[in-house]
């Protein structure tokens, strides 16, 4: 699973032999930490590895790491407009991982118009 946050990204998938366990790998430095609120040094790094940082946790701890994020931090109306301003190198990259899956969505569906389009009536 990806989860896109507006100030953490991490990829969980379940351990190959622990099935309450789950690897949750960031690419970014201190996105575990602040998605799971634990200490830097909890945080295994390996320099070689395609996501370089990752943690073990419960199936308690990531449910509670999720609805943590829901219940302090999902109360914007615009998921990019919610990025920190400091941070525009997350949000460039995930601005483009909007238009891929835009264009998916178009390739599939043909294109039907902008977002703005149903945006008002929400």
């Amino acid at each position: 699973m990806w989860v896109f946050m507006n100030d953490a990204f991490f990829s969980a998938v379940s351990h190959v032999s622990e099935p309450d366990v789950f690897v949750v790998r960031g690419r970014i430095k201190g996105d575990l930490e602040r998605a799971f609120e634990v200490p830097e040094d909890e945080v295994i790094e390996l320099p070689d590895s395609d996501y370089k940082f990752r943690i073990f946790v419960t199936r308690t701890q990531l449910k509670s790491a999720l609805l943590d994020y829901i219940d302090g931090h999902l109360d914007y109306v615009n998921f990019k407009g919610s990025i920190p301003k400091r941070d525009g190198l997350r949000y460039r990259v995930y601005t483009e991982v909007w238009t891929v899956l835009w264009n998916l969505q178009n390739r599939l569906y043909g294109h039907q118009g902008g977002w703005w389009v149903n945006y008002r009536d929400r």
